[in-house]
């Protein structure tokens, strides 16, 4: 298993690497777009009035044996949604993974969408999910939307992160350069703010897909040289036993050799 996720680990993170560019970028242009436009003028840039519901997206692996990968994502999201339940507010969920949907239902948590990671990862699923978000968020009574994922650093080290989807807000100053629009800023907004979204959650999916693969090749490295030394302990005993059990017949034979001379 360690070698299997050692393949899928080298594909996943060449696919991170050259998706990760793409989206800080998108990211950085809708970012300076939105902070030089009135967040009324689009649904996606504020909040709905009277909102009380927050909903996160979970992201999971669908499988176990890479240790803590998805328990550090589970207590990230019951960290958070005990924070939201003493602001007042109703906590829903949007699960990819069948590890943390069946974890959340267990809980009691409101499902709202679930899905499957499968064994690929591509754009048409992200684009997918992407849409359903906004499609929740757009009925009115969902406050904020957050992605809580694993971020991929190496194959040894994964970080449960937190990022707020939705309302989408300028994270920093624009600059004070101005730029001519060619067709408005409006326009350009709305046609840029969905393709981003959808970029974000495929990007989200490539980071814990790489970091399952990196959580679950050190698992199994750490399990063979676990089961390995255990193999080492065990041997040693089974031999000190034999020899015991060897030297007490030599001793037997001994001893009756003697009694007979006698």
């Amino acid at each position: 298993m360690k070698m299997v996720a050692a393949a899928k680990l080298r594909r996943a993170q060449e696919r991170l690497l050259a998706a990760r560019p793409y989206a800080q970028k998108i990211g950085e242009i809708v970012n300076d777009l939105s902070s030089r436009v009135d967040p009324a003028v689009h649904p996606l840039l504020s909040p709905p009035e009277g909102a009380r519901k927050v909903l996160t997206f979970v992201v999971t692996s669908d499988r176990g044996l890479c240790a803590g990968f998805n328990s550090n994502i589970l207590r990230a999201f019951e960290a958070n949604a005990a924070k939201w339940k003493g602001e007042g507010k109703e906590v829903q969920a949007a699960t990819a993974g069948r590890k943390g949907r069946n974890h959340l239902k267990k809980r009691g948590y409101f499902i709202a969408r679930e899905y499957i990671q499968g064994r690929e990862i591509n754009y048409d699923k992200a684009r997918e999910i992407g849409d359903d978000l906004i499609s929740e968020y757009l009925k009115g009574d969902i406050a904020e939307v957050y992605l809580i994922f694993n971020y991929f650093r190496s194959a040894m080290s994964q970080r449960p992160v937190i990022e707020k989807l939705l309302p989408f807000s300028a994270k920093e100053e624009r600059k004070e350069i101005e730029h001519l629009y060619e067709p408005s800023r409006d326009v350009l907004v709305d046609a840029l703010l969905s393709r981003c979204i959808r970029f974000q959650i495929y990007r989200v999916l490539l980071e814990s897909f790489a970091s399952e693969q990196g959580a679950r090749m050190t698992a199994m490295d750490s399990a063979t040289s676990n089961a390995t030394e255990m193999i080492g302990n065990l041997s040693l005993t089974m031999n000190k036993a034999r020899q015991a059990a060897i030297t007490k017949e030599l001793m037997d034979i001994i001893n009756g050799a003697e009694a007979l001379r006698r």
